[in-house]
């Protein structure tokens, strides 16, 4: 009864880790959204500053091209500005579940004599790495979701460059509009800010905090798989499975429930190999934990799924099938 015990306490814990884990992850979201928020301020800032100092005169082609050359340089500085703090997002993001799947590896340690000998020897070996896996998880994670592509055929460095592309051309449109109209400096400033700061849909302020939430995210999802992946990207022996888990902040039902729910491969509802755990979508807040070889009970589920009810048009888009409707009885 001992071991047993030993065993499901290790399941408790592990458990406990992994919320802790998801509240620093939530704070990450929290911190990163609010600096891209004062990143978004400074060059609204920046760029209103220069609108109420470049002179106007009677050369209207000189003031454009001062303009042009505001535009460019303020939207520049935010670019870099804004993939520096993604980074280190997503870096902070991959170490937060490295060291989460590292705890679990120390605690599963103490335990080894309880489990497969040879299981036993792989997690005494694990654990004298841990050090060095930490740097490793973080540069992986930063090559991997620059090299994925998405469902729309876009990597990551496209949609930054999307992201500047659009900025240029809105805050540009909406200046030289406001210029063709006559409006004074004052009318021709507060016009960006709509564009950079106020809340919407696809203006940049939108744009820019789905690119940081969505990419943090997924370095999360994606820092778990490298930490339980050895360099061939097949599970290390005491993991099972990958697990998907719905977001507490889940708030309506979505190709999210459909991979919850999903069971092709016969490892469970929701249980994935290395190389088939699902990308995510644009601000999806769903993470990943680890099925355990010694513990194939626990399934760490604390939303149950609702997979028949996605949505067929989100199904088509992420290439997910839908399950089949259960057996008829003969009885």
């Amino acid at each position: 009864m001992a071991d047993i015990f030993e065993i499901s306490e290790l399941a408790k814990e592990y458990a406990q880790l992994i919320r802790a884990s998801r509240q620093k992850q939530m704070q990450l979201d929290r911190d990163t959204i609010a600096h891209v928020l004062g990143l978004l301020h400074d060059t609204l800032d920046a760029l209103q500053e220069d609108i109420r100092s470049i002179p106007r005169g009677i050369l209207a082609e000189r003031f454009q091209r001062d303009l042009e050359r505001s535009i460019s340089r303020h939207v520049t500085t935010f670019g870099e500005r804004f993939k520096a703090s993604l980074d280190g997002g997503i870096e902070a993001a991959a170490l937060n579940v490295s060291e989460r799947e590292a705890d679990l590896l120390r605690r599963l340690s103490l335990v080894r004599t309880q489990i497969h000998p040879e299981h036993s020897l792989h997690v005494a070996a694990g654990a004298a790495q841990i050090g060095v896996e930490f740097g490793r998880v973080q540069a992986e994670v930063l090559d991997r979701l620059y090299a994925r592509v998405y469902p729309d055929g876009l990597k990551l460095s496209q949609r930054l460059y999307n992201l500047d592309r659009d900025a240029r051309r809105s805050i540009a449109d909406t200046l030289f509009s406001g210029v063709a109209q006559g409006q004074s400096a004052r009318k021709l400033a507060e016009a960006l800010r709509p564009l950079l700061t106020a809340p919407g849909v696809e203006n940049v302020r939108y744009k820019a905090m789905r690119i940081a939430r969505t990419e943090i995210n997924s370095a999360y999802r994606e820092g778990h798989i490298a930490s339980v992946t050895d360099e061939n990207g097949k599970l290390k022996p005491w993991v099972e499975a990958i697990g998907w888990r719905l977001s507490p902040a889940h708030p309506r039902t979505d190709i999210c429930d459909a991979w919850a729910g999903d069971d092709t491969e016969g490892l469970g509802a929701g249980n994935y190999s290395s190389g088939n755990v699902p990308p995510g979508h644009p601000h999806c807040l769903c993470y990943t934990v680890t099925l355990l070889a010694s513990l194939p009970d626990q399934q760490f589920v604390s939303h149950p799924p609702k997979p028949d009810d996605v949505p067929e048009s989100q199904r088509k888009y992420y290439g997910q099938p839908k399950p089949d409707p259960p057996a008829q009885s003969d009885s």
